[in-house]
Protein backbone atom coordinates (compact mmCIF):
# COMPACT_ATOMS: atom_id res chain seq x y z
CA UNK A 1 0.00 0.00 0.00
CA UNK A 2 1.37 3.23 -1.23
CA UNK A 3 1.68 6.65 0.67
CA UNK A 4 -1.66 7.98 -0.90
CA UNK A 5 -4.00 5.17 0.08
CA UNK A 6 -3.01 5.19 3.60
CA UNK A 7 -3.97 8.86 3.37
CA UNK A 8 -6.84 8.15 1.96
CA UNK A 9 -7.96 5.58 4.31
CA UNK A 10 -6.94 8.05 6.77
CA UNK A 11 -9.54 10.87 5.46
CA UNK A 12 -12.05 8.23 4.91
CA UNK A 13 -11.61 7.35 8.90
CA UNK A 14 -11.76 10.76 9.33
CA UNK A 15 -15.54 11.56 7.53
CA UNK A 16 -16.76 8.63 9.30
CA UNK A 17 -16.51 9.91 13.22
CA UNK A 18 -16.62 13.60 12.23
CA UNK A 19 -13.18 14.15 13.69
CA UNK A 20 -10.86 16.66 12.16
CA UNK A 21 -7.26 16.64 11.56
CA UNK A 22 -6.04 20.04 10.17
CA UNK A 23 -2.43 21.65 9.53
CA UNK A 24 -2.02 25.00 9.90
CA UNK A 25 1.03 26.74 8.38
CA UNK A 26 1.80 29.71 10.17
CA UNK A 27 4.01 31.97 7.57
CA UNK A 28 0.79 32.02 5.26
CA UNK A 29 -1.69 30.91 7.01
CA UNK A 30 -2.95 28.47 5.18
CA UNK A 31 -5.07 25.06 6.51
CA UNK A 32 -4.62 21.71 5.01
CA UNK A 33 -7.43 19.46 6.38
CA UNK A 34 -7.96 15.87 6.80
CA UNK A 35 -11.49 15.04 7.17
CA UNK A 36 -14.52 17.19 5.65
CA UNK A 37 -15.59 19.89 7.56
CA UNK A 38 -18.25 20.94 5.34
CA UNK A 39 -20.52 18.23 6.90
CA UNK A 40 -20.52 19.97 10.65
CA UNK A 41 -19.48 24.07 9.99
CA UNK A 42 -21.61 26.65 8.04
CA UNK A 43 -19.78 26.88 4.89
CA UNK A 44 -20.78 28.42 1.84
CA UNK A 45 -17.69 27.50 0.19
CA UNK A 46 -15.70 24.66 1.14
CA UNK A 47 -12.60 26.69 -0.05
CA UNK A 48 -13.17 29.57 2.77
CA UNK A 49 -11.76 27.21 5.68
CA UNK A 50 -8.39 27.35 3.72
CA UNK A 51 -7.17 30.34 5.95
CA UNK A 52 -6.97 30.84 9.81
CA UNK A 53 -8.62 34.04 9.52
CA UNK A 54 -12.12 32.43 8.32
CA UNK A 55 -11.60 29.97 10.52
CA UNK A 56 -11.66 32.26 13.55
CA UNK A 57 -14.58 33.95 12.45
CA UNK A 58 -16.61 30.65 13.08
CA UNK A 59 -15.35 30.67 16.78
CA UNK A 60 -17.19 32.01 19.51
CA UNK A 61 -16.07 35.61 20.28
CA UNK A 62 -15.87 34.96 24.14
CA UNK A 63 -13.57 31.79 23.26
CA UNK A 64 -11.00 34.29 21.00
CA UNK A 65 -9.16 35.35 23.72
CA UNK A 66 -8.35 32.19 25.31
CA UNK A 67 -7.40 30.21 21.89
CA UNK A 68 -5.26 33.05 20.84
CA UNK A 69 -3.31 32.31 23.97
CA UNK A 70 -3.33 28.72 23.49
CA UNK A 71 -1.81 28.91 20.34
CA UNK A 72 0.96 31.81 21.26
CA UNK A 73 1.52 29.37 24.09
CA UNK A 74 2.83 26.76 21.13
CA UNK A 75 4.32 28.96 18.88
CA UNK A 76 6.60 30.74 21.54
CA UNK A 77 7.41 26.82 23.12
CA UNK A 78 5.99 27.64 26.38
CA UNK A 79 3.78 24.46 26.01
CA UNK A 80 4.39 21.08 24.21
CA UNK A 81 1.28 20.81 23.47
CA UNK A 82 -2.00 23.03 23.93
CA UNK A 83 -5.30 21.54 24.58
CA UNK A 84 -8.47 23.64 24.75
CA UNK A 85 -12.61 23.63 24.22
CA UNK A 86 -14.05 26.46 23.12
CA UNK A 87 -17.99 27.28 21.02
CA UNK A 88 -18.38 27.06 17.35
CA UNK A 89 -20.89 27.51 14.65
CA UNK A 90 -22.11 24.26 13.08
CA UNK A 91 -23.80 24.05 9.64
CA UNK A 92 -27.26 24.95 11.44
CA UNK A 93 -25.89 28.38 12.84
CA UNK A 94 -25.67 27.04 16.49
CA UNK A 95 -23.28 27.37 18.92
CA UNK A 96 -21.16 23.73 19.47
CA UNK A 97 -18.74 22.64 21.37
CA UNK A 98 -15.41 22.03 19.85
CA UNK A 99 -12.25 20.09 21.25
CA UNK A 100 -8.77 20.34 20.36
CA UNK A 101 -5.66 19.21 21.09
CA UNK A 102 -2.46 20.62 18.83
CA UNK A 103 1.41 20.79 18.90
CA UNK A 104 3.69 22.10 17.05
CA UNK A 105 4.31 20.26 13.23
CA UNK A 106 7.69 21.61 12.04
CA UNK A 107 10.31 23.74 13.21
CA UNK A 108 13.09 25.66 11.29
CA UNK A 109 17.12 25.09 12.00
CA UNK A 110 17.04 27.90 15.10
CA UNK A 111 13.91 26.15 16.41
CA UNK A 112 11.41 28.38 15.77
CA UNK A 113 7.84 27.09 14.76
CA UNK A 114 6.49 26.97 11.09
CA UNK A 115 3.41 25.27 11.54
CA UNK A 116 0.96 23.68 14.09
CA UNK A 117 -1.13 20.10 13.36
CA UNK A 118 -4.47 20.14 15.49
CA UNK A 119 -6.82 16.84 16.15
CA UNK A 120 -10.20 18.12 16.60
CA UNK A 121 -13.41 16.98 17.67
CA UNK A 122 -17.34 18.07 17.87
CA UNK A 123 -18.41 17.26 21.92
CA UNK A 124 -22.14 16.79 22.93
CA UNK A 125 -23.11 19.07 26.29
CA UNK A 126 -22.73 15.86 28.32
CA UNK A 127 -19.59 14.97 27.35
CA UNK A 128 -18.85 18.85 27.68
CA UNK A 129 -20.47 18.52 31.37
CA UNK A 130 -18.35 15.24 32.43
CA UNK A 131 -15.06 17.21 31.17
CA UNK A 132 -15.86 20.09 33.38
CA UNK A 133 -17.01 17.57 36.15
CA UNK A 134 -13.66 16.21 35.92
CA UNK A 135 -11.81 19.41 35.96
CA UNK A 136 -13.83 20.21 39.04
CA UNK A 137 -12.71 16.39 40.87
CA UNK A 138 -8.73 17.20 39.94
CA UNK A 139 -9.22 20.95 41.36
CA UNK A 140 -10.73 19.50 44.47
CA UNK A 141 -8.25 16.81 44.91
CA UNK A 142 -4.83 19.58 44.23
CA UNK A 143 -7.29 21.48 46.72
CA UNK A 144 -7.07 19.18 49.55
CA UNK A 145 -3.40 17.63 48.32
CA UNK A 146 -0.89 18.12 51.54
CA UNK A 147 -3.64 18.64 54.16
CA UNK A 148 -5.81 16.71 56.48
CA UNK A 149 -8.71 17.72 55.07
CA UNK A 150 -11.00 15.78 52.96
CA UNK A 151 -14.30 14.80 51.11
CA UNK A 152 -16.12 11.95 52.21
CA UNK A 153 -18.70 9.72 49.98
CA UNK A 154 -20.67 7.16 52.45
CA UNK A 155 -22.38 4.83 50.35
CA UNK A 156 -25.00 3.40 52.64
CA UNK A 157 -26.22 0.25 50.33
CA UNK A 158 -23.09 -1.28 51.40
CA UNK A 159 -21.87 0.43 54.11
CA UNK A 160 -18.35 2.14 52.30
CA UNK A 161 -16.92 5.54 53.16
CA UNK A 162 -14.42 6.37 50.68
CA UNK A 163 -12.17 9.23 51.58
CA UNK A 164 -8.96 10.65 50.26
CA UNK A 165 -5.45 8.66 50.18
CA UNK A 166 -4.07 11.61 52.24
CA UNK A 167 -6.43 10.67 54.85
CA UNK A 168 -5.90 6.72 54.71
CA UNK A 169 -2.20 7.14 54.99
CA UNK A 170 -3.25 9.87 57.77
CA UNK A 171 -5.15 6.84 59.64
CA UNK A 172 -2.85 3.92 58.92
CA UNK A 173 -4.49 2.53 56.22
CA UNK A 174 -4.16 1.03 53.16
CA UNK A 175 -4.52 3.15 50.44
CA UNK A 176 -6.69 0.91 48.28
CA UNK A 177 -8.45 -0.63 51.40
CA UNK A 178 -11.94 0.82 51.51
CA UNK A 179 -13.20 1.66 55.19
CA UNK A 180 -15.89 -0.24 56.11
CA UNK A 181 -18.18 2.38 58.66
CA UNK A 182 -18.31 -0.93 61.33
CA UNK A 183 -15.08 -2.71 61.15
CA UNK A 184 -13.08 -0.02 60.61
CA UNK A 185 -13.88 3.59 61.14
CA UNK A 186 -16.32 3.36 64.21
CA UNK A 187 -13.14 1.40 66.32
CA UNK A 188 -11.28 4.81 65.30
CA UNK A 189 -13.46 7.10 67.34
CA UNK A 190 -12.25 7.89 70.65
CA UNK A 191 -14.44 6.03 73.05
CA UNK A 192 -16.00 9.21 74.80
CA UNK A 193 -17.00 10.56 71.63
CA UNK A 194 -18.82 7.38 69.89
CA UNK A 195 -21.88 7.92 71.54
CA UNK A 196 -21.83 11.60 70.27
CA UNK A 197 -21.09 10.44 67.00
CA UNK A 198 -23.52 8.02 66.80
CA UNK A 199 -26.43 10.24 68.02
CA UNK A 200 -25.47 13.03 65.19
CA UNK A 201 -25.83 10.03 62.54
CA UNK A 202 -28.78 8.38 63.98
CA UNK A 203 -30.57 11.79 63.63
CA UNK A 204 -29.47 12.82 59.76
CA UNK A 205 -30.97 9.27 58.97
CA UNK A 206 -34.78 9.78 60.81
CA UNK A 207 -34.72 13.23 59.53
CA UNK A 208 -34.12 15.49 62.12
CA UNK A 209 -31.81 17.60 60.89
CA UNK A 210 -30.78 18.44 57.09
CA UNK A 211 -27.23 18.67 57.60
CA UNK A 212 -24.38 16.87 59.87
CA UNK A 213 -21.85 19.28 61.47
CA UNK A 214 -20.28 17.75 64.92
CA UNK A 215 -17.03 17.34 66.38
CA UNK A 216 -14.98 14.05 67.88
CA UNK A 217 -12.02 12.52 68.25
CA UNK A 218 -10.10 10.17 65.95
CA UNK A 219 -7.07 7.94 66.79
CA UNK A 220 -4.46 8.30 63.71
CA UNK A 221 -1.93 6.32 62.61
CA UNK A 222 0.82 7.43 65.26
CA UNK A 223 -1.92 6.18 68.19
CA UNK A 224 -3.07 9.40 68.89
CA UNK A 225 -6.35 11.36 68.71
CA UNK A 226 -7.15 14.12 66.58
CA UNK A 227 -9.95 16.34 66.57
CA UNK A 228 -11.71 16.72 63.36
CA UNK A 229 -15.14 18.86 62.18
CA UNK A 230 -17.41 16.28 59.96
CA UNK A 231 -20.15 18.03 57.92
CA UNK A 232 -22.70 16.64 55.15
CA UNK A 233 -25.91 16.18 53.79
CA UNK A 234 -27.87 13.47 51.89
CA UNK A 235 -27.48 13.30 48.25
CA UNK A 236 -29.27 10.68 47.34
CA UNK A 237 -32.31 8.82 48.16
CA UNK A 238 -34.63 6.11 46.74
CA UNK A 239 -37.87 6.49 45.39
CA UNK A 240 -39.46 5.43 48.84
CA UNK A 241 -37.26 7.88 50.67
CA UNK A 242 -34.91 6.03 52.02
CA UNK A 243 -31.55 7.77 52.14
CA UNK A 244 -28.50 5.53 50.06
CA UNK A 245 -26.00 8.51 50.10
CA UNK A 246 -24.42 11.03 52.55
CA UNK A 247 -21.43 13.25 51.27
CA UNK A 248 -19.68 15.85 53.22
CA UNK A 249 -16.21 17.18 54.28
CA UNK A 250 -13.71 16.11 57.12
CA UNK A 251 -11.88 18.60 58.55
CA UNK A 252 -8.97 18.63 60.75
CA UNK A 253 -9.45 21.33 63.58
CA UNK A 254 -6.99 19.66 65.83
CA UNK A 255 -4.54 22.67 66.12
CA UNK A 256 -7.75 24.62 66.70
CA UNK A 257 -8.79 22.83 69.07
CA UNK A 258 -5.79 23.02 70.92
CA UNK A 259 -5.83 26.61 70.66
CA UNK A 260 -9.18 27.28 72.40
CA UNK A 261 -7.89 24.71 75.28
CA UNK A 262 -4.86 27.13 75.83
CA UNK A 263 -7.38 30.26 75.55
CA UNK A 264 -9.95 28.42 77.85
CA UNK A 265 -6.79 27.60 80.49
CA UNK A 266 -5.23 30.95 80.11
CA UNK A 267 -8.46 32.54 80.75
CA UNK A 268 -8.71 30.01 83.60
CA UNK A 269 -5.76 31.26 84.92
CA UNK A 270 -6.56 35.07 84.01
CA UNK A 271 -9.81 34.40 86.31
CA UNK A 272 -8.12 33.22 88.96
CA UNK A 273 -5.55 35.78 89.20
CA UNK A 274 -8.07 38.60 88.83
CA UNK A 275 -10.16 37.06 92.20
CA UNK A 276 -7.12 36.44 93.95
CA UNK A 277 -6.65 39.97 93.33
CA UNK A 278 -10.06 41.68 93.46
CA UNK A 279 -10.08 43.31 90.34
CA UNK A 280 -12.06 42.50 86.78
CA UNK A 281 -11.30 43.22 83.35
CA UNK A 282 -12.82 46.83 81.80
CA UNK A 283 -13.30 47.81 78.11
CA UNK A 284 -14.19 51.24 77.22
CA UNK A 285 -15.82 52.05 73.62
CA UNK A 286 -15.26 55.50 73.29
CA UNK A 287 -17.36 55.26 69.82
CA UNK A 288 -20.77 53.18 71.88
CA UNK A 289 -20.11 55.41 74.75
CA UNK A 290 -20.19 52.08 76.74
CA UNK A 291 -18.64 50.52 79.30
CA UNK A 292 -18.14 46.87 80.13
CA UNK A 293 -16.81 45.09 83.14
CA UNK A 294 -15.98 41.16 83.49
CA UNK A 295 -16.24 39.82 86.57
CA UNK A 296 -14.92 36.55 87.82
CA UNK A 297 -16.34 34.22 90.39
CA UNK A 298 -14.87 30.72 91.77
CA UNK A 299 -17.66 27.60 92.65
CA UNK A 300 -17.04 24.15 93.05
CA UNK A 301 -13.46 24.67 91.64
CA UNK A 302 -14.99 26.45 88.39
CA UNK A 303 -13.90 29.66 87.52
CA UNK A 304 -17.03 31.52 85.77
CA UNK A 305 -17.34 34.94 84.92
CA UNK A 306 -19.68 37.89 84.36
CA UNK A 307 -20.33 40.59 82.19
CA UNK A 308 -21.96 43.67 82.71
CA UNK A 309 -22.42 47.30 80.46
CA UNK A 310 -23.24 50.30 81.52
CA UNK A 311 -23.50 53.90 79.37
CA UNK A 312 -21.28 56.13 79.87
CA UNK A 313 -22.67 59.15 80.90
CA UNK A 314 -21.21 62.53 81.39
CA UNK A 315 -21.33 62.51 84.89
CA UNK A 316 -22.03 59.17 86.04
CA UNK A 317 -24.23 58.81 89.03
CA UNK A 318 -22.23 55.66 90.69
CA UNK A 319 -19.24 58.02 90.93
CA UNK A 320 -18.89 59.74 93.99
CA UNK A 321 -18.81 63.83 93.71
CA UNK A 322 -15.66 64.11 95.41
CA UNK A 323 -14.20 61.87 92.87
CA UNK A 324 -15.25 62.61 89.10
CA UNK A 325 -12.42 65.05 88.27
CA UNK A 326 -10.37 61.68 88.85
CA UNK A 327 -12.38 59.62 86.98
CA UNK A 328 -13.04 62.57 83.83
CA UNK A 329 -9.52 62.96 83.81
CA UNK A 330 -8.94 59.58 83.16
CA UNK A 331 -10.99 59.37 80.79
CA UNK A 332 -10.00 61.82 78.97
CA UNK A 333 -6.35 61.24 78.98
CA UNK A 334 -6.60 58.51 76.34
CA UNK A 335 -6.80 60.72 73.81
CA UNK A 336 -2.72 62.08 75.16
CA UNK A 337 -0.30 59.74 73.89
CA UNK A 338 1.62 59.72 76.58
CA UNK A 339 1.67 58.08 79.31
CA UNK A 340 0.63 54.63 77.17
CA UNK A 341 -0.77 53.32 80.77
CA UNK A 342 -3.45 55.37 81.81
CA UNK A 343 -4.53 55.22 85.62
CA UNK A 344 -6.74 56.70 88.51
CA UNK A 345 -8.40 55.80 91.72
CA UNK A 346 -11.93 56.89 93.09
CA UNK A 347 -15.37 55.83 94.87
CA UNK A 348 -17.47 53.75 93.37
CA UNK A 349 -21.25 52.92 94.33
CA UNK A 350 -21.61 49.62 92.17
CA UNK A 351 -22.76 47.35 94.88
CA UNK A 352 -25.61 48.10 97.20
CA UNK A 353 -25.47 51.82 98.99
CA UNK A 354 -21.26 52.02 99.69
CA UNK A 355 -19.13 53.67 98.29
CA UNK A 356 -15.97 51.52 97.70
CA UNK A 357 -12.13 52.77 96.46
CA UNK A 358 -11.11 51.48 92.88
CA UNK A 359 -8.28 51.70 91.27
CA UNK A 360 -8.37 51.71 87.29
CA UNK A 361 -5.54 51.19 84.44
CA UNK A 362 -6.22 51.15 81.16
CA UNK A 363 -4.49 51.03 77.54
CA UNK A 364 -5.43 52.50 74.31
CA UNK A 365 -5.52 49.49 72.07
CA UNK A 366 -7.65 51.10 68.97
CA UNK A 367 -7.52 54.57 67.71
CA UNK A 368 -8.64 56.41 64.25
CA UNK A 369 -6.86 57.97 61.60
CA UNK A 370 -6.63 61.54 63.08
CA UNK A 371 -4.79 59.52 66.75
CA UNK A 372 -8.47 59.44 68.83
CA UNK A 373 -8.80 56.83 71.40
CA UNK A 374 -11.68 54.65 70.04
CA UNK A 375 -11.56 51.65 72.13
CA UNK A 376 -9.69 50.84 76.00
CA UNK A 377 -9.01 47.92 77.92
CA UNK A 378 -7.69 47.61 81.48
CA UNK A 379 -8.51 46.39 84.59
CA UNK A 380 -10.32 47.79 87.37
CA UNK A 381 -8.81 46.51 91.11
CA UNK A 382 -10.92 47.06 94.47
CA UNK A 383 -9.16 48.58 96.93
CA UNK A 384 -11.05 49.87 99.16
CA UNK A 385 -9.35 48.40 102.68
CA UNK A 386 -6.16 48.53 101.81
CA UNK A 387 -6.35 52.21 100.05
CA UNK A 388 -8.52 53.34 103.11
CA UNK A 389 -5.82 52.20 105.35
CA UNK A 390 -3.18 53.74 103.44
CA UNK A 391 -5.16 57.26 103.26
CA UNK A 392 -5.65 57.09 107.11
CA UNK A 393 -2.19 56.16 107.41
CA UNK A 394 -1.42 59.40 105.21
CA UNK A 395 -3.39 61.59 106.76
CA UNK A 396 -1.83 60.47 110.17
CA UNK A 397 1.69 61.35 108.88
CA UNK A 398 0.27 65.01 107.59
CA UNK A 399 -0.51 65.46 111.21
CA UNK A 400 2.66 64.73 112.72
CA UNK A 401 4.01 66.51 110.18
CA UNK A 402 2.53 69.86 110.77
CA UNK A 403 2.40 69.30 114.06
CA UNK A 404 6.01 68.63 114.91
CA UNK A 405 7.08 71.10 111.87
CA UNK A 406 8.18 73.86 114.36
CA UNK A 407 8.95 71.87 117.04
CA UNK A 408 11.81 69.48 118.02
CA UNK A 409 10.09 66.53 118.14
CA UNK A 410 10.26 62.51 116.25
CA UNK A 411 9.45 59.48 116.25
CA UNK A 412 12.48 57.32 116.35
CA UNK A 413 13.28 53.52 115.89
CA UNK A 414 16.29 51.55 116.41
CA UNK A 415 16.78 47.89 115.32
CA UNK A 416 20.13 46.68 117.43
CA UNK A 417 20.60 43.64 115.35
CA UNK A 418 21.64 46.06 112.43
CA UNK A 419 22.34 49.08 113.69
CA UNK A 420 19.49 50.92 111.73
CA UNK A 421 17.98 54.00 112.89
CA UNK A 422 15.04 55.87 111.58
CA UNK A 423 14.18 60.00 112.82
CA UNK A 424 11.32 61.73 110.79
CA UNK A 425 12.44 63.98 108.21
CA UNK A 426 11.43 67.28 109.72
CA UNK A 427 13.79 66.08 112.84
CA UNK A 428 17.16 65.85 110.59
CA UNK A 429 16.62 68.64 108.47
CA UNK A 430 17.08 70.64 112.15
CA UNK A 431 19.80 68.83 113.47
CA UNK A 432 23.52 69.87 113.07
CA UNK A 433 26.40 67.32 111.20
CA UNK A 434 30.20 67.64 111.39
CA UNK A 435 32.85 66.97 109.32
CA UNK A 436 32.86 63.99 111.46
CA UNK A 437 29.50 63.38 110.92
CA UNK A 438 28.91 65.27 107.78
CA UNK A 439 25.20 63.67 107.02
CA UNK A 440 22.83 61.64 108.93
CA UNK A 441 23.27 57.73 108.27
CA UNK A 442 20.79 56.27 109.41
CA UNK A 443 22.85 54.29 112.16
CA UNK A 444 23.21 54.65 115.93
CA UNK A 445 27.37 56.03 115.24
CA UNK A 446 25.39 59.21 113.47
CA UNK A 447 22.91 59.78 116.26
CA UNK A 448 26.08 59.37 119.03
CA UNK A 449 27.64 62.26 117.03
CA UNK A 450 25.18 64.27 117.48
CA UNK A 451 24.66 63.99 121.43
CA UNK A 452 26.91 66.17 123.42
CA UNK A 453 30.17 64.73 124.06
CA UNK A 454 29.84 64.66 128.45
CA UNK A 455 26.65 62.50 127.14
CA UNK A 456 27.51 59.85 124.92
CA UNK A 457 28.96 57.45 127.55
CA UNK A 458 25.82 57.68 129.87
CA UNK A 459 23.51 57.59 126.99
CA UNK A 460 24.64 54.26 125.31
CA UNK A 461 24.70 52.39 129.03
CA UNK A 462 21.59 53.28 129.88
CA UNK A 463 20.49 52.50 126.04
CA UNK A 464 21.79 49.16 126.28
CA UNK A 465 20.91 48.78 130.60
CA UNK A 466 17.33 49.68 129.84
CA UNK A 467 16.11 48.05 126.54
CA UNK A 468 17.91 44.63 127.69
CA UNK A 469 15.74 45.25 131.36
CA UNK A 470 12.40 43.35 132.50
CA UNK A 471 10.32 46.30 131.57
CA UNK A 472 12.24 46.56 128.47
CA UNK A 473 11.09 50.37 128.55
CA UNK A 474 13.81 53.12 127.39
CA UNK A 475 13.41 56.76 129.08
CA UNK A 476 16.82 58.44 128.14
CA UNK A 477 17.70 62.69 129.09
CA UNK A 478 20.53 63.97 126.88
CA UNK A 479 21.64 67.25 125.27
CA UNK A 480 21.45 67.54 121.26
CA UNK A 481 23.08 70.14 118.69
CA UNK A 482 20.98 71.63 116.31
CA UNK A 483 21.64 73.82 113.28
CA UNK A 484 21.98 77.22 114.78
CA UNK A 485 25.04 75.40 116.93
CA UNK A 486 22.81 75.27 120.30
CA UNK A 487 22.44 72.52 122.36
CA UNK A 488 19.26 71.95 123.82
CA UNK A 489 17.73 68.99 125.89
CA UNK A 490 15.65 66.29 124.81
CA UNK A 491 13.86 63.16 126.29
CA UNK A 492 13.65 60.57 124.59
CA UNK A 493 11.15 57.35 125.40
CA UNK A 494 10.69 54.04 123.54
CA UNK A 495 9.71 50.38 123.97
CA UNK A 496 10.69 47.57 122.38
CA UNK A 497 8.34 45.64 120.30
CA UNK A 498 10.00 42.94 118.66
CA UNK A 499 12.85 39.88 119.94
CA UNK A 500 14.58 37.05 118.31
CA UNK A 501 14.39 33.30 119.48
CA UNK A 502 16.59 34.25 122.06
CA UNK A 503 14.63 37.02 123.51
CA UNK A 504 16.83 39.76 122.60
CA UNK A 505 15.50 42.76 121.34
CA UNK A 506 14.98 43.25 117.95
CA UNK A 507 13.33 46.57 117.38
CA UNK A 508 12.78 49.74 119.47
CA UNK A 509 10.36 52.35 118.63
CA UNK A 510 9.45 55.82 120.55
CA UNK A 511 9.78 59.18 120.59
CA UNK A 512 11.78 62.65 121.20
CA UNK A 513 10.50 65.28 122.66
CA UNK A 514 12.03 68.74 123.74
CA UNK A 515 12.56 69.94 127.39
CA UNK A 516 15.03 72.65 127.43
CA UNK A 517 11.92 74.67 128.51
CA UNK A 518 11.39 71.97 131.47
CA UNK A 519 15.41 71.19 132.56
CA UNK A 520 15.01 74.63 134.85
CA UNK A 521 12.66 73.59 136.43
CA UNK A 522 13.58 69.87 137.08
Amino acid sequence: MDLADELDIYRFSLSCTGNLVWLWDLSSGHIDWFGDPTKSLALSNPNDLTTIDFWQTLVHPADLTLMAQKNRALILSQLETAEHTYRIKNNKGKWVWHHTLGRVFKRDKQGKALSLVFYSAFIGKQKKLEKQLNLSNQRLNEAFSGTYDTVWDWNLDNDIIDVSNNWKKFLGLDIEQSILLRKAWNPLIHPEDQQHARDSVVSLLKGEFEFLNFEYRIRVADGDYYWILVRGHVSEKTAAGRIKRIIGVLTNIDRLKKKEEDLRQRDEQIGLTMISIGSSLVEYDLVKKKVSYRTYSLADNQVTSEVSCNRMLPHPTTVHDKDYKNYQAFIEAFDQPSPALKEAKWRSKLFGNEYRWYHTKGHVVERDNKGHALKVVGIRQDIHETYATSLKRDSDREREFIAYENSIHSVWEWLPSTGFVFLSEHMIEKLTFNVNNPTWGENLDSWLGLIHPNDVTDFKHQLEQQTYSTSQNVSLTHRLQIKNQEWIWVKVEGKVVKWDKKNRPTRVIGTIIEITDLKPVS
